[in-house]
């Protein structure tokens, strides 16, 4: 009880010592008091730097309040100044120079340039930006070099903010290869990809192939796969095949196969599901890459040119076209135009069952025709013909002046008949 007594008798003797220092008359720099101190409101100049204000403070504790030299709101101390910190209000960029690399934004607050990041009550420099030491340097495994931040040997910059470890560097143990995940120590002491796993290009990261681990199915890099049970595996009607000693995903599913309504015929590209329950290609589209794939002819609508899969086509003004230099001599056929017989009316073209002279003065094979050689059209599904001979696909007769599947067989495209 007497320790309380005499601590308030000391700060009261206190405070009458400062109200009658000044009323004797001392001087305004005599009267301020620095950061921490206990100032005096009444003095002209109660704190002795600059950004400093004399604050009513209350002791912890106890109901004693004091009044004492504190930093102005928005300010912290740094460096035994009191200094302004990253989001300040601000109205032009001078009003951040108070702090390295900062501007004021749109919304009148400082904020740190473009490839900086606020850490703490600073604004430190990423890869790419100026530096003084490599301690300045935020990203892990950057250094200071020449005065700018870039990453260490054996590092690449995977972003602004990141150093990321590469691939193929030394070895002498799997330990020496955790940076990335999903490598080991090969026999020749380089950090390669664990089994399952594919290099990025960047050779920064080991992606998981059929059979690796996964999280979401972006993870799996091997086309028509997917993320299951936390493992990469092949897409509903897809088998894994090993092909150049790594697994593939191929389409079990093909032309001619059973569907009930046209979803069932949706995992091949352009086909629709028939009369007949059966999948096959719809019209203006040819049978492609062993029945897995209805490919649009010449003029049909596309979206990119992987959807024109015909010899020098390319998908132009949404529509499948012969690349530059090349003209079309049937639906599916694009030659270079100078080898391309020339013509000033359908006679000059030959069969007229099979053949035509377009209106660019080409000789080019009618629709459900096929060029064999440069003179020469033979037909198709549904072609003109008058013996079983001119009809060109495998397990086709002439029916009625028109080449048909033969018995037994079934049509899924204009190019391809099949056993059913």
């Amino acid at each position: 009880m007497v320790k309380v007594q005499f601590f308030v008798l000391s700060v009261a003797w206190s405070i009458i010592i400062q109200l009658t220092g000044s009323a004797i008359g001392k001087t305004k720099y005599n009267d301020c008091a620095s950061f921490g101190e206990s100032c005096n409101l009444h003095n002209l100049q109660p704190c002795c730097e600059e950004n400093l204000i004399c604050k009513e403070e209350r002791l912890r504790k106890s109901s004693i309040r004091l009044q004492m030299c504190l930093c102005y709101d928005g300010f912290e101390r740094i460096n035994n100044k009191c200094q302004q910190v990253v989001g300040n209000i601000c109205g032009f960029d001078r009003d951040c120079e108070f702090q390295n690399h900062t501007r004021c934004s749109e919304d009148n607050k400082c904020v740190c340039e473009k490839n900086y990041i606020k850490i703490g009550l600073s604004c430190r420099p990423l890869i790419g930006s100026s530096c003084q030491k490599t301690e300045d340097c935020f990203p892990e495994n950057s250094v200071c070099v020449n005065h700018i931040c870039e990453c260490e040997k054996d590092f690449v910059p995977q972003s602004y903010e990141r150093c990321a470890p590469i691939l193929y560097q030394s070895c002498h143990s799997d330990e020496d290869c955790v940076n990335i995940r999903f490598t080991k120590c090969s026999s020749n002491k380089k950090c390669v990809c664990e089994p399952y796993y594919l290099a990025s290009k960047d050779q920064t990261s080991c992606l998981p192939l059929i059979g690796g681990d996964c999280e979401v199915d972006d993870d799996c890099v091997t086309e028509n796969s997917r993320c299951y049970n936390r493992k990469c595996e092949c897409k509903k009607y897809y088998v894994p095949k090993v092909i150049d000693e790594e697994y593939e995903c191929q389409q079990t599913l093909v032309l001619g196969v059973p569907c009930g309504n046209h979803k069932d015929c949706a995992f091949i590209n352009n086909s629709q599901c028939t009369d007949h329950k059966v999948c096959a290609c719809r019209k203006n589209h040819y049978e492609f890459n062993n029945q897995t794939f209805c490919a649009p002819i010449i003029n049909e609508t596309c979206s990119s040119d992987k959807d024109c899969r015909f010899d020098h086509f390319h998908c132009f003004n949404f529509r499948c076209q012969c690349k530059p230099n090349f003209s079309a001599v049937s639906d599916t056929q694009c030659e270079i135009e100078k080898f391309v017989v020339r013509c000033s009316k359908n006679i000059d073209c030959g069969d007229l069952w099979h053949a035509e002279c377009s209106k660019n003065n080409y000789c080019v094979c009618k629709s459900n025709n096929r060029l064999i050689n440069k003179a020469t059209c033979y037909p198709l599904l549904n072609g003109l013909c008058w013996t079983n001979g001119q009809c060109l696909l495998p397990n086709s007769v002439c029916i009625d002046y028109h080449c048909q599947c033969q018995s037994g067989f079934k049509a899924v495209a204009t190019n391809l008949c099949i056993p059913g």
